[in-house]
């Protein structure tokens, strides 16, 4: 009885050793397994996302040539800038909803800050911006940080095209997102780099 009685805290050490290394390797297993499934989801939402966007290319260009149309202009800035609302609306905003169908507009200044927002044809105030903000972040920053690389040395070298684009999910409908900043047309007006205004058009894809 001694004899036994002296092993069994020993027996017990060991076993509740052998417990802990058995939880701990289930926690790594079960935690990699969430690992590997998280990225094989994200992999799989990148290639949908690639199939459903050659599946859009038509779209996505006609968002594209349609923006470019108002954001290309000199009046665009002036105006703009200027703050004159009315302008924005006819021009910029409730225009292209009427005549082109982009559902939502926004106009950013500098700091990328909201002034003036346009949802479904109606000017609202700029602060509604905050709810799609978190979707559109990402592709704002990364235009702003191809606008801000230094000009091609080769001078004849086409100017690269500024444009974000990206396919985006508000209030859970995909749309197809593009954003670009207001550009002189002609030699007349110049901006400083970095001050830029920038245009967002929204289009969902079930109104395209």
């Amino acid at each position: 009885m001694s004899a036994r009685a002296s092993q069994s805290p020993l027996t017990h050490q060991v076993t509740l050793t052998v417990l802990m290394l058995a939880a701990f390797a289930l926690a790594m297993v079960v935690g990699f397994g969430f690992y590997a499934t998280a990225q094989a989801d994200h992999v799989s939402l990148e290639r949908q996302k690639i199939f459903f966007a050659n599946g859009l290319k038509d779209q996505i260009a006609a968002v594209e040539r349609e923006q470019e149309s108002v954001t290309v202009w000199d009046d665009s800035i002036i105006n703009v800038k200027a703050g004159n609302q009315a302008w924005i609306e006819e021009n910029l905003s409730v225009w292209m909803y009427s005549y082109y169908g982009h559902n939502r507009v926004y106009v950013l200044d500098a700091a990328n800050r909201p002034v003036h927002a346009m949802r479904e044809g109606k000017v609202l105030d700029p602060s509604v911006y905050g709810e799609d903000e978190p979707e559109l972040r990402p592709t704002i920053e990364r235009l702003r940080a191809k606008m801000a690389e230094p000009p091609s040395e080769d001078a004849s070298a086409a100017p690269a095209k500024m444009v974000g684009e990206d396919l985006v999910s508000l209030g859970g409908k995909p749309a197809i997102l593009s954003i670009m900043p207001l550009v002189p047309s002609t030699n007349r007006l110049t901006q400083a780099r970095g001050s830029e205004y920038l245009h967002i058009s929204v289009e969902f894809i079930n109104d395209a």
